[in-house]
């Protein structure tokens, strides 16, 4: 069922896929609506300037990187 999914994710694991060149890909893959779903998991208001720290970014532990 997800035998697709579980070879990238295996790729990534092996180092064969960069996380950036895998988030890229992926992102470009997404439909607009695809991607405004995602957007609004993480923004509450979908007219928000998107300026603002994500929600994600602040459940980041210290050591982990802000985009």
């Amino acid at each position: 069922m997800n035998m697709y999914r579980n070879k990238i994710l295996e790729l990534f694991d092996e180092g064969l896929v960069g996380k950036d060149e895998l988030v890229t890909n992926l992102v470009n893959f997404l439909s607009e609506s695809d991607a405004r779903e995602f957007m609004e998991q993480y923004y509450e208001d979908e007219d928000e300037d998107y300026d603002d720290e994500p929600r994600w970014a602040t459940k980041l532990s210290p050591g982990i990187p802000r985009f």
